[in-house]
């Protein structure tokens, strides 16, 4: 995935072309500046929320973190379907991913997730 955004504590957004997951905080809302990239590009390639959920986490401003994902429409009844199995995953407030809730979260150093084990989804 690409980075499209990454302002921690705030924002961050990676994209594969056709999909795109946004963390952030509460404070950063769909008009605002920090979110027009996103925008731009969900405009861009035609893409739907297909999931969105809040969860607390003290490293996110105002303590809380809203986990986005959207694809294209085609794309969206799969992702609703992975969300019927969200009992098996959790946010992880280190890296914003999220993992398989049985996988230990393996870092090289903080904020550098290339030494995760591979369970983001």
């Amino acid at each position: 995935m690409t980075r499209l955004v990454d302002r921690a504590m705030y924002i961050i957004a990676e994209t594969s072309g056709t999909a795109i997951n946004v963390f952030r905080s509460p404070i950063v809302r769909d008009q605002d500046v920090l979110f027009q990239p996103v925008r731009e590009h969900i405009r861009q390639h035609g893409l739907v929320l297909a999931w969105s959920e809040t969860f607390e986490d003290s490293g996110w401003m105002f303590g809380e973190l809203i986990a986005e994902i959207y694809t294209t429409p085609d794309r969206r009844a799969d992702i609703m379907d992975c969300e019927l199995h969200s009992d098996v995953f959790e946010a992880c407030g280190i890296c914003n991913h999220f993992h398989d809730l049985d996988a230990k979260h393996q870092m090289a150093e903080p904020g550098d997730c290339a030494a995760c084990i591979g369970f983001h989804r």
